[in-house]
């Protein structure tokens, strides 16, 4: 083989297959589905990838973390609000949200948004998959502990 292209003789060089279906899901916010794509623990603490299926409805409140945060919309539209600005990203959109950026996002559709959602660096999948049910309190806690804060309510209508 060549030099320029060392053969895979370890764990960290080998590939990561995410099957759909195949991911256990759980819910962040109301109306909100995710499954953990890829786990920073799988790549060293680069990136996590994360799937959301969200309701019409459904939304984040404006917070802040740490992270740079891209999402990706596959299926329908979904409105952000990022520095201020409010915005809908449609099917195709890629949004890239700076790490410390005011964000948040909402449903204000009839139909389902699908995202994909990349934490660089990874470690807030871990937030997300706990916040499920907790109390705004619980929740500002955990985020906190990755450097994350609550600063707003959800985007309007």
């Amino acid at each position: 083989m060549s030099e320029a292209f060392p053969a895979v003789n370890d764990v960290s060089q080998a590939a990561i297959v995410s099957v759909p279906d195949e991911g256990a899901w759980f819910t962040a916010v109301p109306g909100e589905r995710m499954s953990i794509r890829v786990r920073s623990a799988e790549v060293d603490g680069r990136y996590a990838i994360i799937e959301s299926i969200t309701q019409p409805g459904a939304a984040a409140p404006i917070h802040y973390h740490q992270e740079d945060e891209i999402f990706l919309v596959v299926e329908g539209v979904m409105t952000f609000s990022c520095g201020g600005k409010l915005f809908e990203a449609k099917a195709g959109t890629t949004v890239v949200v700076p790490a410390g950026a005011h964000h948040a996002w909402k449903n204000r559709t009839t139909s389902t948004v699908r995202m994909f959602i990349t934490f660089s660096p990874g470690g807030f999948e871990t937030v997300l998959e706990r916040i499920g049910g907790c109390s705004i309190e619980e929740i500002a806690a955990l985020a906190a502990s990755r450097g994350s804060q609550v600063v707003g309510p959800p985007i309007d209508g």
